[in-house]
């Protein structure tokens, strides 16, 4: 059962008042796990971005900085609802399937994450949107393939200094991160010192992507 709410919040930019849903429950049937992390499911997530964009000075905010307003007399017919950046690439074609990958290269580049942990978060929806090319085996021009493969190395070298993965799963992504930049070995020690029962599976997955020298991102079986 999906259950939503309305939340209104305070742009942290202009102050305005906006309004965002917030998923409090929702049942997942199917998952379909790929190998950098990501999930595929049935049905699909509602949107539950921590970027937002404010629909009155069209500026970008964190989630986490706005404040929550509680104010029950507010009007809230009038408020606009926020906008996230999948929103506004919602239409792509073959020219700019990269759109929203440059969208949160230019964040980065704007310093819009101010600390490591989100940092951490948009280089992860970078990696992601970079590998949904390849993912879903999508028809591109080669200019737009050199391209991603510049952004996808740039960032996963930015990202890899400042991961510190504390949990076996996080283990995972570290070494998958090494594995599709080529380094192989680096990939290949962080597996082996995983030893969950509940990851030898998807470790053994990567060691065979390791020998057989793949860099591709892989739908998981375990």
């Amino acid at each position: 059962m999906t259950l939503i709410d309305n939340n209104i919040l305070t742009c942290p930019n202009c102050t305005k008042c906006v309004q965002t849903l917030e998923i409090l429950s929702y049942h997942i049937f199917e998952s379909v796990l790929f190998s950098d992390g990501k999930a595929d499911t049935t049905p699909i997530i509602p949107n539950i971005s921590r970027i937002l964009i404010c629909p009155e000075c069209n500026k970008e905010f964190w989630k986490d900085d706005a404040e929550q307003t509680v104010d029950t007399k507010i009007d809230t017919y009038n408020i606009r609802s926020v906008l996230s950046p999948s929103d506004l690439f919602a239409v792509r074609n073959s020219e700019d399937l990269l759109g929203q990958a440059r969208y949160y290269y230019k964040l980065l580049k704007e310093n819009f994450a101010n600390n490591n942990e989100k940092e951490i978060y948009l280089r992860m929806l970078l990696w992601h949107e970079l590998n949904d090319i390849v993912r879903y085996n999508i028809p591109v021009k080669v200019t737009i393939l050199d391209e991603r493969e510049l952004l996808l190395r740039d960032n996963l070298l930015h990202l890899i200094k400042i991961f510190n993965p504390s949990y076996e799963e996080e283990k995972l992504l570290l070494a998958e991160m090494y594995r599709e930049l080529g380094e192989f070995d680096f990939a290949q020690t962080i597996l082996e010192a995983i030893r969950e029962q509940d990851f030898i599976g998807k470790r053994n997955e990567l060691f065979r992507a390791c020998n057989s020298k793949s860099v591709r991102v892989f739908k998981l079986k375990n």
